[in-house]
């Protein structure tokens, strides 16, 4: 996923041959929609954040792409169709309680990012990061968000195409 990652035929077979070890094929057929469903939904839920960072700073103020919108309703319901817990067990209200925290963190985060370049001025995170923001740092970002994407697409297919 890093600015300069790569994917390698080898660090693919090894990803699966661990996936392959987590259980029985049910199991694991559950993984890899789990997987699918939830990391691939992520990440185009942040390049449409950081397409909708550009319009907002384009045009001085927030601008949500349409898709942005669209999952931000999604993601949690697909979250929630992955977890292979039956709804009344402890597993299942775990999974949802974490992730809940874990997207309300995010959502303010997007906010922030959102009316920081509206504003043209640099963001500071519900961590206490502050990161500076400009169009070029805003294309560089949506650039890396296309190759990660492109690597994790690969390694999240079974199969390995030669690329």
């Amino acid at each position: 996923m890093a600015e300069n990652g790569y994917l390698t035929q080898k660090m693919h077979r090894e990803f699966w041959n661990e996936i392959k070890q987590l259980g029985t094929p049910q199991e694991i057929d559950l993984i890899k929609k789990s997987l699918n469903a939830n990391v691939l939904i992520a990440q185009q839920y942040q390049r449409e954040l950081w397409e909708s960072a550009k319009k907002s700073y384009e045009n001085r103020r927030v601008v949500k792409t349409p898709r942005l919108t669209e999952l931000e309703t999604e993601l949690p319901v697909k979250f929630e169709k992955s977890l292979p817990y039956p709804k009344t067990s402890a597993s299942y209200r775990q999974a949802m309680n974490s992730y809940k925290k874990h997207m309300e963190a995010s959502m303010e985060n997007s906010k922030r990012l959102l009316k920081s370049a509206a504003e043209r001025s640099s963001m500071t995170s519900t961590q206490g990061q502050s990161v500076p923001l400009n169009m070029a740092m805003i294309d560089a970002v949506l650039t890396n968000l296309t190759s990660s994407f492109a690597r994790l697409k690969d390694l999240l297919n079974e199969n390995w195409d030669g690329k």
